[in-house]
């Protein structure tokens, strides 16, 4: 008997522990709003190697939410620092004021006039750190919000001098203004990856998750099943 209640016990705490670690995996809780997010765009989870001297853009977005579009709360500037190492990556320039870029577009919905200003602090000789920042100039009573998110804030435009060793595509000093001249650290930032994508995390499959779940129950009925064979014996 007491074996039997000792394999209960084993049995439901097993079941319990799996239980936690499949709750955990499932249930991802989301970065409650409001929130800004400045990222490197690499779909593939890096930027593929350029044969050296080839171009490579980087695109550098903006993603938000819970901010409301022309409010207090928005953007009308932004600003951060862009480093690679200038051994694998050099800046050529740095693109914004089109269409399908973040101040760009929200300016267009403005009234005129209307200017945007790029300001670009190029990296030193042998060094690899670019400060870029975007204003709009005048100040506008309500800034970006939530209908914007998704555009880009930049490119940045490298040429490549080496496709086999990788770079870290780091942002650094990511803020961004609101219109009472308010400076505010981003919320999220997400650097990039040149080159090879770093070895991924491994997943544990949920389905893998759940056959071990029940490998206890199985052991139990089993044992169970032994039991009543020798008590009919």
């Amino acid at each position: 008997m007491k074996v039997k209640k000792y394999l209960f016990v084993l049995v439901v705490l097993l079941v319990f522990s799996f239980s936690l670690v499949i709750g955990n995996l499932v249930v991802q809780a989301p970065f409650p709003p409001p929130y800004v997010k400045f990222y490197v765009n690499q779909p593939l989870g890096y930027i593929p190697f350029v044969t050296p001297g080839g171009k490579v853009n980087v695109d550098i977005m903006i993603e938000m939410s819970g901010i409301p579009d022309d409010s207090s709360e928005g953007i009308v500037s932004w600003g951060m620092t862009v480093c690679v190492d200038p051994d694998v990556l050099e800046l050529v320039r740095v693109v914004t004021g089109l269409v399908g870029y973040f101040l760009f577009d929200f300016a267009e919905w403005l009234p005129p006039p209307m200017e945007i200003q790029l300001n670009v602090i190029p990296p030193s000789p042998g060094a690899g750190c670019v400060v870029i920042s975007e204003v709009l100039i005048p100040t506008p009573l309500g800034g970006a919000g939530d209908s914007w998110s998704g555009l880009k804030l930049a490119t940045l435009q490298f040429k490549s001098k080496s496709d086999t060793q990788t770079c870290l595509i780091d942002l650094n000093n990511a803020e961004y203004m609101t219109p009472d001249g308010t400076w505010h650290a981003v919320d999220i930032v997400l650097d990039g990856q040149y080159g090879t994508s770093p070895s991924p995390v491994p997943e544990f499959p949920i389905g893998l998750a759940l056959e071990i779940l029940f490998i206890p129950v199985i052991i139990y009925i089993f044992w169970r099943s032994k039991q009543r064979k020798k008590l009919l014996h």
